[in-house]
Protein backbone atom coordinates (compact mmCIF):
# COMPACT_ATOMS: atom_id res chain seq x y z
CA UNK A 1 0.00 0.00 0.00
CA UNK A 2 1.15 3.59 -1.06
CA UNK A 3 1.35 5.61 2.74
CA UNK A 4 0.62 9.26 2.92
CA UNK A 5 0.16 12.02 5.30
CA UNK A 6 -4.01 12.86 5.37
CA UNK A 7 -3.69 16.19 4.22
CA UNK A 8 -4.62 18.43 7.70
CA UNK A 9 -4.79 22.74 6.85
CA UNK A 10 -4.04 22.90 10.47
CA UNK A 11 -0.92 21.74 12.53
CA UNK A 12 -1.52 18.95 14.80
CA UNK A 13 -1.55 20.58 18.53
CA UNK A 14 1.35 19.35 20.74
CA UNK A 15 2.00 19.92 24.62
CA UNK A 16 -1.33 18.55 25.58
CA UNK A 17 -1.13 15.72 28.15
CA UNK A 18 -3.75 13.46 26.78
CA UNK A 19 -3.76 10.97 30.04
CA UNK A 20 -5.19 13.74 32.25
CA UNK A 21 -7.70 15.19 28.69
CA UNK A 22 -9.36 11.22 28.60
CA UNK A 23 -9.46 11.16 32.39
CA UNK A 24 -11.61 14.04 32.85
CA UNK A 25 -13.34 13.08 29.69
CA UNK A 26 -14.55 9.58 31.29
CA UNK A 27 -16.21 11.48 34.68
CA UNK A 28 -18.93 12.76 31.94
CA UNK A 29 -22.11 11.42 31.21
CA UNK A 30 -21.91 9.18 27.98
CA UNK A 31 -23.44 11.91 25.73
CA UNK A 32 -21.07 14.75 26.98
CA UNK A 33 -17.69 12.14 26.71
CA UNK A 34 -18.86 11.45 22.66
CA UNK A 35 -19.31 15.07 22.35
CA UNK A 36 -16.10 15.99 24.49
CA UNK A 37 -14.34 12.99 22.33
CA UNK A 38 -15.25 15.22 18.82
CA UNK A 39 -14.23 18.30 20.00
CA UNK A 40 -10.96 16.97 21.26
CA UNK A 41 -10.35 15.18 17.57
CA UNK A 42 -11.45 18.76 16.07
CA UNK A 43 -9.32 20.91 18.34
CA UNK A 44 -6.03 18.57 18.21
CA UNK A 45 -6.62 17.72 14.63
CA UNK A 46 -3.84 14.95 15.00
CA UNK A 47 -2.20 13.67 11.35
CA UNK A 48 -3.42 10.10 10.36
CA UNK A 49 -1.63 8.14 7.49
CA UNK A 50 -3.77 7.56 4.27
CA UNK A 51 -2.98 4.07 3.06
CA UNK A 52 -4.40 3.87 -1.08
CA UNK A 53 -4.74 -0.05 -1.92
CA UNK A 54 -4.84 -0.26 -5.66
CA UNK A 55 -5.55 -4.39 -5.04
CA UNK A 56 -8.90 -4.67 -7.47
CA UNK A 57 -8.38 -8.91 -6.17
CA UNK A 58 -8.89 -7.99 -2.51
CA UNK A 59 -12.25 -10.02 -0.96
CA UNK A 60 -14.28 -8.86 2.34
CA UNK A 61 -16.36 -10.45 3.98
CA UNK A 62 -19.28 -9.65 6.05
CA UNK A 63 -21.04 -12.61 8.23
CA UNK A 64 -24.54 -11.66 9.66
CA UNK A 65 -26.07 -14.07 12.27
CA UNK A 66 -29.80 -14.92 12.10
CA UNK A 67 -31.86 -14.54 15.20
CA UNK A 68 -34.80 -16.88 13.90
CA UNK A 69 -33.47 -20.42 14.21
CA UNK A 70 -35.60 -21.95 11.78
CA UNK A 71 -33.21 -23.44 9.09
CA UNK A 72 -35.91 -22.13 6.51
CA UNK A 73 -35.07 -18.44 6.39
CA UNK A 74 -32.39 -16.64 4.27
CA UNK A 75 -32.10 -13.23 3.83
CA UNK A 76 -33.53 -11.91 0.76
CA UNK A 77 -32.40 -8.70 -0.38
CA UNK A 78 -28.73 -7.33 -0.01
CA UNK A 79 -30.05 -4.75 1.87
CA UNK A 80 -30.09 -7.35 4.42
CA UNK A 81 -26.64 -8.58 4.40
CA UNK A 82 -24.84 -5.37 3.29
CA UNK A 83 -25.60 -2.12 5.68
CA UNK A 84 -28.16 -1.32 7.96
CA UNK A 85 -30.20 0.71 6.25
CA UNK A 86 -32.71 1.01 8.95
CA UNK A 87 -31.07 4.19 10.98
CA UNK A 88 -33.98 5.36 13.44
CA UNK A 89 -33.51 1.69 14.63
CA UNK A 90 -29.36 2.41 15.35
CA UNK A 91 -29.61 3.45 19.13
CA UNK A 92 -26.26 2.17 19.84
CA UNK A 93 -22.73 3.11 20.12
CA UNK A 94 -20.58 0.17 18.00
CA UNK A 95 -16.90 0.30 17.42
CA UNK A 96 -17.16 2.62 14.60
CA UNK A 97 -20.32 4.12 14.65
CA UNK A 98 -22.78 6.20 16.54
CA UNK A 99 -26.94 6.04 17.15
CA UNK A 100 -28.49 7.05 13.72
CA UNK A 101 -25.64 5.93 12.04
CA UNK A 102 -24.64 3.02 9.66
CA UNK A 103 -20.89 1.89 8.47
CA UNK A 104 -20.08 -1.49 6.60
CA UNK A 105 -18.07 -3.57 8.52
CA UNK A 106 -16.23 -6.39 7.46
CA UNK A 107 -13.44 -8.24 7.57
CA UNK A 108 -10.69 -9.91 4.80
CA UNK A 109 -10.72 -13.30 6.16
CA UNK A 110 -13.99 -15.40 6.16
CA UNK A 111 -12.51 -17.10 9.28
CA UNK A 112 -11.75 -13.97 11.01
CA UNK A 113 -15.74 -12.72 9.84
CA UNK A 114 -16.90 -15.81 11.35
CA UNK A 115 -14.90 -16.20 14.35
CA UNK A 116 -15.93 -12.43 15.46
CA UNK A 117 -20.04 -12.67 14.93
CA UNK A 118 -19.73 -16.22 16.62
CA UNK A 119 -18.28 -14.52 19.62
CA UNK A 120 -21.51 -12.01 19.99
CA UNK A 121 -23.84 -14.48 19.11
CA UNK A 122 -22.17 -16.94 21.79
CA UNK A 123 -22.48 -14.09 24.28
CA UNK A 124 -26.02 -13.26 23.55
CA UNK A 125 -27.91 -16.61 22.95
CA UNK A 126 -26.24 -19.69 24.68
CA UNK A 127 -27.16 -22.34 21.73
CA UNK A 128 -25.61 -25.37 20.67
CA UNK A 129 -26.21 -24.42 16.92
CA UNK A 130 -26.40 -20.99 14.82
CA UNK A 131 -27.31 -19.67 11.34
CA UNK A 132 -25.14 -17.03 9.32
CA UNK A 133 -24.83 -15.57 6.18
CA UNK A 134 -21.81 -14.70 4.29
CA UNK A 135 -21.74 -12.32 1.97
CA UNK A 136 -18.62 -11.56 -0.07
CA UNK A 137 -17.73 -8.46 -1.91
CA UNK A 138 -14.63 -7.66 -3.73
CA UNK A 139 -12.44 -4.56 -4.45
CA UNK A 140 -13.21 -2.94 -7.80
CA UNK A 141 -11.63 0.75 -7.65
CA UNK A 142 -8.33 2.16 -5.06
CA UNK A 143 -9.73 2.80 -2.09
CA UNK A 144 -8.34 5.17 0.48
CA UNK A 145 -8.11 3.77 4.14
CA UNK A 146 -6.75 5.35 7.34
CA UNK A 147 -4.84 2.73 9.32
CA UNK A 148 -5.37 1.70 13.18
CA UNK A 149 -2.37 0.55 14.21
CA UNK A 150 -1.00 -2.74 15.89
CA UNK A 151 -0.86 -3.01 19.20
CA UNK A 152 2.38 -3.43 21.15
CA UNK A 153 2.77 -6.21 23.42
CA UNK A 154 0.99 -8.75 21.38
CA UNK A 155 2.59 -11.80 21.00
CA UNK A 156 0.02 -12.99 17.76
CA UNK A 157 0.96 -9.92 15.56
CA UNK A 158 -0.88 -9.77 12.06
CA UNK A 159 2.33 -9.19 9.66
CA UNK A 160 0.28 -7.33 7.40
CA UNK A 161 -0.55 -4.12 9.83
CA UNK A 162 2.64 -4.70 11.41
CA UNK A 163 4.23 -3.93 7.98
CA UNK A 164 1.72 -1.07 7.47
CA UNK A 165 2.22 0.47 11.19
CA UNK A 166 6.14 0.15 10.43
CA UNK A 167 5.27 2.43 7.46
CA UNK A 168 3.15 5.04 8.99
CA UNK A 169 6.11 5.46 12.08
CA UNK A 170 8.69 5.65 9.35
CA UNK A 171 6.15 8.39 7.66
CA UNK A 172 5.60 10.32 11.06
CA UNK A 173 9.50 10.09 12.00
CA UNK A 174 10.16 12.02 8.83
CA UNK A 175 8.30 15.11 10.95
CA UNK A 176 11.04 18.44 11.56
CA UNK A 177 9.17 19.34 14.79
CA UNK A 178 10.26 15.99 17.60
CA UNK A 179 7.76 17.01 19.93
CA UNK A 180 4.60 16.15 16.88
CA UNK A 181 6.18 12.74 16.70
CA UNK A 182 6.13 12.35 20.56
CA UNK A 183 2.94 13.13 20.69
CA UNK A 184 1.37 11.83 17.56
CA UNK A 185 2.80 8.44 18.30
CA UNK A 186 1.18 8.55 22.17
CA UNK A 187 -1.82 9.18 20.61
CA UNK A 188 -2.13 6.95 17.76
CA UNK A 189 -1.65 4.18 20.70
CA UNK A 190 -4.45 5.46 22.43
CA UNK A 191 -6.45 5.38 19.87
CA UNK A 192 -5.25 1.62 18.77
CA UNK A 193 -6.02 0.30 22.65
CA UNK A 194 -9.53 1.96 22.23
CA UNK A 195 -10.28 0.21 18.98
CA UNK A 196 -8.97 -3.23 20.37
CA UNK A 197 -10.84 -3.45 23.62
CA UNK A 198 -12.69 -6.63 23.83
CA UNK A 199 -16.78 -7.13 22.75
CA UNK A 200 -19.00 -5.86 25.32
CA UNK A 201 -22.70 -5.29 24.67
CA UNK A 202 -22.48 -2.05 26.97
CA UNK A 203 -23.39 1.32 24.99
CA UNK A 204 -20.73 3.67 26.21
CA UNK A 205 -17.31 1.18 25.80
CA UNK A 206 -17.05 2.17 22.06
CA UNK A 207 -17.24 6.37 22.33
CA UNK A 208 -13.98 7.24 21.43
CA UNK A 209 -13.58 4.63 18.89
CA UNK A 210 -16.41 5.65 17.04
CA UNK A 211 -15.70 9.28 17.42
CA UNK A 212 -12.44 8.62 15.83
CA UNK A 213 -14.37 6.98 12.88
CA UNK A 214 -16.71 9.94 12.39
CA UNK A 215 -13.56 12.07 12.51
CA UNK A 216 -11.40 10.27 9.69
CA UNK A 217 -14.90 9.52 7.40
CA UNK A 218 -16.91 12.45 7.39
CA UNK A 219 -15.74 15.48 5.55
CA UNK A 220 -14.37 18.14 7.00
CA UNK A 221 -13.96 21.38 5.97
CA UNK A 222 -9.68 21.60 6.47
CA UNK A 223 -9.55 17.95 5.58
CA UNK A 224 -8.46 17.44 1.55
CA UNK A 225 -8.08 14.11 1.66
CA UNK A 226 -11.16 11.57 1.02
CA UNK A 227 -11.32 8.54 3.27
CA UNK A 228 -13.03 5.66 2.18
CA UNK A 229 -12.76 3.50 5.07
CA UNK A 230 -10.39 2.06 7.96
CA UNK A 231 -8.30 -0.57 8.35
CA UNK A 232 -8.33 -1.93 11.91
CA UNK A 233 -7.16 -5.18 14.26
CA UNK A 234 -9.26 -7.23 15.55
CA UNK A 235 -10.23 -7.60 18.94
CA UNK A 236 -10.03 -10.79 19.66
CA UNK A 237 -7.48 -11.75 22.11
CA UNK A 238 -3.92 -12.92 21.54
CA UNK A 239 -4.25 -15.62 19.70
CA UNK A 240 -3.72 -17.44 16.37
CA UNK A 241 -6.77 -16.19 14.58
CA UNK A 242 -5.17 -12.31 15.15
CA UNK A 243 -2.48 -13.76 12.07
CA UNK A 244 -5.31 -14.34 9.37
CA UNK A 245 -6.88 -10.95 8.83
CA UNK A 246 -7.61 -7.86 9.43
CA UNK A 247 -10.97 -6.10 9.85
CA UNK A 248 -12.68 -3.08 7.73
CA UNK A 249 -15.18 -0.34 8.21
CA UNK A 250 -16.36 1.37 5.34
CA UNK A 251 -18.53 4.66 4.15
CA UNK A 252 -21.55 2.86 3.00
CA UNK A 253 -21.67 5.62 -0.29
CA UNK A 254 -18.34 3.41 -1.63
CA UNK A 255 -20.26 0.49 -1.06
CA UNK A 256 -22.97 -1.53 -3.62
CA UNK A 257 -22.93 -1.84 -7.50
CA UNK A 258 -20.89 0.04 -9.76
CA UNK A 259 -19.11 1.25 -6.64
CA UNK A 260 -15.91 0.71 -5.18
CA UNK A 261 -16.83 -2.24 -3.43
CA UNK A 262 -19.58 -4.47 -5.14
CA UNK A 263 -21.14 -7.82 -3.89
CA UNK A 264 -19.53 -11.66 -5.35
CA UNK A 265 -21.50 -14.07 -3.69
CA UNK A 266 -24.14 -15.15 -0.34
CA UNK A 267 -23.66 -18.41 1.23
CA UNK A 268 -25.69 -19.52 4.69
CA UNK A 269 -23.96 -21.65 6.88
CA UNK A 270 -25.25 -23.50 9.83
CA UNK A 271 -22.75 -23.54 12.51
CA UNK A 272 -23.22 -26.65 15.00
CA UNK A 273 -21.64 -27.24 18.32
CA UNK A 274 -19.64 -30.90 18.37
CA UNK A 275 -17.73 -31.58 21.40
CA UNK A 276 -15.73 -29.03 22.46
CA UNK A 277 -16.00 -27.21 19.14
CA UNK A 278 -18.24 -25.76 16.43
CA UNK A 279 -18.24 -26.58 13.00
CA UNK A 280 -19.83 -25.31 9.52
CA UNK A 281 -22.26 -28.53 8.92
CA UNK A 282 -24.18 -27.11 6.05
CA UNK A 283 -23.97 -24.58 3.37
CA UNK A 284 -26.19 -23.14 0.90
CA UNK A 285 -24.77 -21.08 -1.97
CA UNK A 286 -27.11 -18.11 -3.66
CA UNK A 287 -28.08 -18.36 -7.10
CA UNK A 288 -27.86 -14.65 -8.33
CA UNK A 289 -28.36 -11.40 -7.16
CA UNK A 290 -30.65 -8.52 -8.55
CA UNK A 291 -28.22 -5.35 -9.06
CA UNK A 292 -31.21 -3.68 -9.65
CA UNK A 293 -33.82 -4.47 -6.93
CA UNK A 294 -31.23 -6.10 -4.50
CA UNK A 295 -33.15 -9.29 -4.67
CA UNK A 296 -31.22 -12.33 -3.74
CA UNK A 297 -32.27 -15.51 -5.08
CA UNK A 298 -31.63 -19.00 -3.56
Amino acid sequence: MECCYINIKMQFCTGVDFKEIFKKIRLLDPAAQYSAFVKFLDLTRPYFIRCTSQNQKKYFFRVRAHFDDNGNYFFNNISDISYRHDLFNIHRFGRCNSPFESLFYCSDSPILAFAEVMRMTRAERRKDFFYHTTSVWSQKQPLNMATIFEPKGIRNKNKELLSITKTCIETINTLENKRYIKDLTRIHRIITKEFTIPFSSDNNIYLFSSAVSSYLLNPLEYKSEKVDGLIYPTCIEDCKLRTIGLNYVFNPLVVGFGNKIELEAVYRSKMQKIGRGYYETEIKLFKKANRFTGQIVW
